[in-house]
Formats: structure tokens, C-alpha cells, sequence
């Protein structure tokens, strides 16, 4: 009897029901682990390192600081910069910073909602300098992209604007009007009264263009002939070496037609040595001008003005709702129009309210 009873105890144990807390541990972690791959899935999808399916469009989410980082990475950009680039793009919805910086309109798009935010604030002082901090951003970023690109030079199409020089002279801007392989036709640079400079035939030629973000190349050439269409004089060219990359600008530059007065200045030294003290004085005569170009670092006027190049002149214009702005420039050099001079000045003092002025001016940032 004692083995018997001791076999059924065995049989018992064998057939023991199983814990009801094991299952319910089990059911936990594996709900665990499907949150987890779920959440995991999503933050990847948002900073754009899983895809969330084929197409070209940006897939939607919600907007992912790590997706920012990631995407200016190599941009050099200062911590009030990024944080200004997060403001620029949760204002503007965007969900995907790579496709939105990819894209300069797009990327101006958001750049001047963010503009106009600032504008509408009512304490002038605090708008002056989140504006300017708006734009040093943009800048940065424009310069690192344009840094970053490659080292292929863009083809001469027709419609491009081209600077001409020729034995040392420069002329105004002239359209591209067609471009074959090595020969280019450009519209034939005219005075202010609008007759056409006479360059002779086998003169050397240098063509200098400058894209949209500021890259410069160059290419020589020499004139072919002169042709006449019913409309205005055009130069033949035919290229006589490779492109080749001039130095890049540091800012991007955009022609205008601005109003503006010149001052100009005097310097005034006194005393020698550790007393040595220079003083600046504006003139209170003037002449008047307009602003053909402009970057933040400087801008070329057609003017009548009598300066000396090298002296420091005083800059009045107004523009995007601030009046009375003034820069302190100085006078690089001068090329001929007509009867009128291409003043091309280098900014020296800019204060904020100014630069921003010019950065509106630039970019374009007015209300369309």
C-alpha cells in the first residue's frame, strides 16, 4: 500500500497545473516589447532614418529636433542659430528639415513667415533683434550650402546675367541671349543714353557670371562680330578657355533700383602716439544715387558723385518700412556708365536696424 500511494503522489506531481502568475508575466513583456517597437518606429519615420512608404513627397509626422540636428549637422550653426531654425520651421508645419532645406524657395517660403511674425510684434527693440537674428541664420545657411556644393561649374544657358570686362574696363550687365557649345551671344553693353559701346572686333572679352547662391565662374572669350536686330545690338563671342571658379562670395547679392544719398566723410586725426585720436565727420553736402546691387557686404551705385576712391562715405536710403537708415562705406573703385559712375562700396558700420533693411532688400522679403 505505502508504494502504491507513493506512485500516485509521483503521478500527481507530474500533472501539476501551471502558475497562472507565469502566463501573466508573459503577457506583459510581450506587450511591452510591441509598444516599444511601435514607439521606436514612429521616432525613426519622424527624424527620416525608416521610410514610411515610396513617392518623392516628405512623409508626414509631427517635427523632430533630432531630424534638425541631423540635417545641419555640418552647417557651423551657433546655438541661438539652431534655436532660431527651430522657430523658422515649427512656424512654417515643417515635419521633414532635409526636404525644407534642400529647396531655397521653399526654404524662403518659411524664412518669410517667420519674417512677418517678427514685423507684427509691437515692441520694436525686441522685433530689431530677433529679425536680425532671423537673417544671420539665413545667411549662414546659404553660405554653408553653397560652400558644401559641387565642384562642377553651371552651364552659360541664355537668359543668365553675365558681367563683361575688357583691357581692364567694366561694363554694365548684359543678358545672355543664346549659348552653343563654344560660341555666345550676349546683348552689347550700351551707354545711359542708351547707345551701344563699340568694342572692335577680336577684342578679348571676360564673361563672369554669378548664380542665384552667389557662385561665380568665369570664362574668357573674344568677339567675333557685331549683329544688329530689330531691337538692340548684340556681341558675338567665342569662348577661348575653360570655365574656371572665381572667389566665392561670402553673401548673397540681389539687383535693385533703390533710392539713396552719399555723404561724404572726412576724416580727421589729432594728436600722435597713445593720444592719436581719429575722428569722422559727415559732410552735410550730398549727392543722390541708386542702389544697382546689394549683399550685406556691400552694394554698387550709379551716381554722379565725385569721391576719391578709398575715402569713407555715408549711405541714407529707406526701404521695407524702415526710413532713415545709414551705412558707413568705403569706395572700392568706379567703372564707367555713360555719363553717370558705378560706385562700388564696401560696408564698414551697419547698425541693426540697417541690416535688416538690406537683408529684406536681398532676400526679397516683402509682402508680395
Amino acid at each position: 500500500m505505502v508504494l502504491q500511494f507513493s506512485g500516485l503522489y509521483r503521478l500527481q506531481t507530474y500533472f501539476k497545473k501551471d502558475d497562472p502568475q507565469s502566463a501573466l508575466f508573459f503577457f506583459i513583456a510581450a506587450g511591452s516589447a510591441l509598444v516599444i517597437s511601435i514607439i521606436l518606429r514612429r521616432i525613426l519615420r519622424a527624424a527620416g532614418i525608416l521610410s514610411s512608404g515610396s513617392g518623392s513627397a516628405p512623409p508626414a509626422g509631427r517635427f523632430s529636433a533630432y531630424a534638425l540636428y541631423r540635417a545641419i549637422r555640418s552647417y557651423g550653426l551657433n546655438r541661438e542659430q539652431v534655436k532660431m531654425l527651430k522657430f523658422v520651421f515649427k512656424n512654417g508645419g515643417v515635419t521633414h528639415p532635409e526636404w525644407a532645406l534642400s529647396d531655397p524657395v521653399l526654404l524662403d517660403k518659411y524664412f518669410k513667415e517667420a519674417y512677418w511674425v517678427f514685423k507684427g510684434q509691437k515692441n520694436e527693440v525686441e522685433a530689431q533683434i530677433q529679425t536680425a537674428r532671423l537673417f544671420s541664420t539665413r545667411n549662414a545657411i546659404e553660405f554653408a550650402q553653397s560652400a558644401a556644393s559641387g565642384k562642377d561649374l553651371p552651364r552659360v544657358t541664355a537668359g543668365m546675367m553675365a558681367v563683361l570686362t575688357s583691357g581692364g574696363a567694366g561694363y554694365p550687365p548684359v543678358k545672355v541671349l543664346s549659348a552653343r557649345g563654344d560660341y555666345i551671344t550676349v546683348e552689347c553693353p550700351t551707354t545711359a543714353l542708351g547707345t551701344p559701346i563699340k568694342i572692335s572686333k577680336g577684342a578679348k572679352i571676360m564673361l563672369s557670371f554669378f548664380t542665384r547662391t552667389s557662385r561665380g565662374f568665369s570664362i574668357a572669350s573674344q568677339v567675333r562680330g557685331v549683329s544688329s536686330t530689330y531691337s538692340a545690338a548684340t556681341l558675338d563671342l567665342i569662348r577661348v578657355s575653360k570655365p574656371r571658379n572665381l572667389v566665392q562670395r561670402r553673401f548673397r547679392r540681389r539687383q535693385v533700383g533703390i533710392f539713396c544719398y552719399v555723404h561724404p566723410v572726412k576724416i580727421e586725426e589729432t594728436g600722435t602716439g597713445r593720444k592719436k585720436n581719429v575722428r569722422m565727420i559727415v559732410e552735410r553736402r550730398r549727392f543722390t544715387g541708386t542702389m544697382q546691387d546689394i549683399s550685406i557686404g556691400g552694394c554698387a551705385m550709379k551716381t554722379n558723385a565725385a569721391v576719391a576712391a578709398g575715402s569713407r562715405v555715408k549711405i541714407e536710403f529707406d526701404y521695407g518700412g524702415s526710413e532713415g537708415v545709414a551705412v558707413l562705406g568705403q569706395v572700392l573703385r568706379f567703372n564707367q556708365n555713360g555719363s553717370n559712375m558705378v560706385m562700388h562700396t564696401k560696408f564698414l558700420k551697419v547698425p541693426r536696424k540697417a541690416m535688416n533693411a538690406i537683408n529684406v532688400a536681398v532676400f526679397d522679403y516683402l509682402e508680395d
